[in-house]
């Protein structure tokens, strides 16, 4: 059986321990002077979107459905898509990604509101149709553009461009060009406050055991190279291809490691919330959603990283835990949001829910 195929036996297993509409029966747990709950259930939940009209909009990738929730009640919006984990809110817009299409369904709060159909309108419709990390995730940045990553369709490989690549495109779906290449399989961006600088988490190769290569934090530079699929991390040299690497090639090494095989997703600097930034100061948290074929298992967890002015973190912080009751798997957290009140929200695609957590004093 190949990885991914392993990979995916798992996930499916994942989806069906997940019932639809069921709280999960456990809560996980924050530090001192915080408090989680539960907010709803949303089946194989994946990216978010907040509108500031107050619902909440939530992908998914095996299930193909985009929920809707809002006062605490879930319902299904869409069903039937090919994996719908990209999830944005814009300007009353919903964009969604799937495998192959990002679409639009315009006015959409007005959509729920009345309880009409949505229509989806393709805005491109021929992004490479591998499943192997061919989920993505969206982000909205500064210039107005849909920051959108294409993964390698493959655990290790040298696949051309789109693939395992950051691209950017118009609002119209219009004008994709590619920012960066070397890049296996990006999940979770989020823009600095204070720099505007996209940073992206990585998730590195698998089958070179336990503890390599690390996964990554990486800051996005237009035109650079990030090693794939000839290094990993900062050093760590392929045994397959690093010897093909091209001579006249430059490779930009990672930011910040992440322990090997912890997968992180989403990444959130805390100056989005006034509670979370007093608490932790010039930090992200970061979504480990969990190591899939380690020896023992890894990640499953919220951390906090506080980086020092060289962007460097001597180590991460756990913040959110109780995802994993060794050997059993409970939750994985996968995208971090903040709400209107500037309490986090923590989407997790094993149980189906959506946790918040808020600051109590």
């Amino acid at each position: 059986m190949t990885s991914f195929m392993k990979r995916l036996a798992f996930v499916l297993v994942v989806v069906g321990a997940a019932a639809a509409g069921a709280q999960p029966k456990f809560l996980p747990t924050a530090p001192q002077g915080f408090r989680v709950s539960f907010v709803a259930s949303a089946t194989n939940a994946r990216q978010m979107a907040l509108s500031p009209k107050g619902p909440l909009y939530v992908g998914s990738m095996e299930a193909g459905q985009v929920h809707v929730i809002e006062n605490g009640k879930s319902k299904v919006l869409l069903k039937d898509l090919n994996y719908p984990s990209g999830i944005l809110w814009h300007k009353g817009d919903l964009y969604i990604a799937e495998i192959s299409r990002l679409s639009v369904i315009r006015g959409i709060d007005d959509v729920v509101a009345k309880g009409a159909t949505p229509k989806l309108e393709a805005l491109k419709s021929d992004f490479p149709a591998d499943l192997n990390h061919g989920w993505k995730t969206l982000a909205l940045g500064p210039d107005q553009k849909i920051y959108i990553p294409v993964g390698a369709p493959c655990n290790i490989c040298p696949p051309d461009a789109p693939f395992a690549s950051l691209h950017r495109l118009g609002l119209d779906g219009k004008g994709m060009e590619t920012l960066a290449r070397g890049i296996r399989n990006s999940v979770g961006m989020t823009f600095h406050p204070k720099t505007g600088e996209l940073w992206f988490t990585e998730m590195g190769r698998d089958l070179m055991g336990d503890d390599m290569p690390a996964d990554e934090i990486n800051i996005l530079k237009i035109g650079a190279h990030y090693g794939f699929p000839y290094l990993h991390a900062k050093a760590v040299k392929d045994p397959h291809y690093f010897s093909q690497l091209p001579p006249k090639l430059v490779t930009t090494p990672p930011v910040i490691e992440v322990p090997a095989h912890s997968a992180p997703i989403g990444i959130l600097f805390t100056d989005g919330s006034p509670s979370f930034s007093k608490a932790f100061p010039g930090c992200f948290l970061l979504a480990l959603h969990g190591s899939w074929n380690r020896s023992k298992k890894s990640g499953y967890e919220v951390t906090v990283g506080c980086p020092d002015k060289q962007n460097q973190v001597k180590s991460f912080k756990p913040f959110l835990r109780g995802f994993l009751k060794t050997p059993t798997v409970l939750g994985r957290p996968v995208d971090l949001q903040w709400d209107k009140e500037g309490a986090l929200l923590v989407s997790d695609d094993h149980a189906g829910a959506i946790w918040r957590v808020e600051k109590t004093k």
